[in-house]
């Protein structure tokens, strides 16, 4: 029994160095990103930092939109197969009206459409 218990724990022991050896190589490498960048960003012009910022910026925009709307993979969090929010439609105007929604007139089948439009600043 012992014998069996004394194995247990260098094999936890092990698993316990592997996994501060793999952290550790971890954070290594980000800091030689994190220096790297550092580096690259201190040598560029004020037009490469005004770009590098828009791209940052419109990055992170796409990414919330995604997450918030359902793009590509549905990372909103939504099920396979659902549909995102923004392309849902509203069938009723008291509904739509209260999103900030307008009528666009008739689709096929004759049925009414709404449409909502998100404005970005």
């Amino acid at each position: 029994m012992q014998i069996a218990a004394e194995a247990e724990r260098k094999r936890k022991a092990e698993e316990l160095r592997r996994a501060k050896a793999a952290k550790d190589a971890e954070r290594a490498a980000l800091r030689r990103s994190a220096e790297e960048e550092a580096e690259l960003m201190a040598k560029e012009t004020a037009e490469e930092r005004a770009l590098r910022e828009r791209t940052a910026v419109e990055r992170s925009d796409h990414a919330m939109a995604n997450e918030l709307f359902g793009g590509p993979g549905q990372v909103g969090g939504q099920q396979p197969g659902s549909r995102p929010a923004s392309s849902q439609s509203l069938s009723s105007t008291t509904s739509s009206s209260a999103l900030g929604g307008s009528k666009v007139g008739r689709r096929e089948g004759g049925r009414e459409g709404l449409c909502l439009v998100y404005v970005y600043m």
